[in-house]
């Protein structure tokens, strides 16, 4: 013998409220573990050469720590039109650089999987071919 069992509308609803939040929960975190979270924002701050690369990881504290270092070489970065995400990270890189030495760059792009880092380097080597490139970086 069976027994009816009555539900409220309103059990119903927050029912399908925790089932929403579940999805969304886990679609998150399946995100999350797709993403490559081994790469990192690298910097390097030589006498003789600079170079920043910044991926989908990379923060505004990060980038606000490495603005500060640079301004003390005389490169000035700009990235406030730039998005991050909830996880902090970079959705959308908008990137200004300008040198005391003349050299300009401004740097807009989407990360995707086939596009892992943006920046730029600055090579201060007397007789050197490349002193100044931005773009993707490997």
């Amino acid at each position: 013998m069976s027994k009816n069992r009555y539900v409220s509308p309103e059990a119903l609803e927050q029912q399908t409220k925790q089932k929403k939040q579940n999805k969304i929960l886990f679609i998150l975190l399946f995100l999350y573990a797709c993403s490559d979270a081994s790469i990192r924002t690298e910097f390097l701050n030589k006498e003789d050469y600079i170079e920043l690369k910044v991926c989908s990881n990379s923060t505004k504290a990060e980038l606000n720590k490495i603005k500060g270092i640079l301004e003390n070489r005389g490169i000035q970065i700009e990235f406030s039109k730039s998005t991050f995400g909830f996880t902090g990270g970079l959705d959308r890189l908008d990137l200004e650089i300008k040198t005391d030495d003349g050299f300009y760059a401004h740097i807009i792009g989407d990360f995707s999987l086939d596009q892992k880092y943006f920046g730029f380097y600055r090579d201060f080597q007397e007789g050197t071919n490349n002193l100044f490139y931005f773009g993707q970086m490997n």
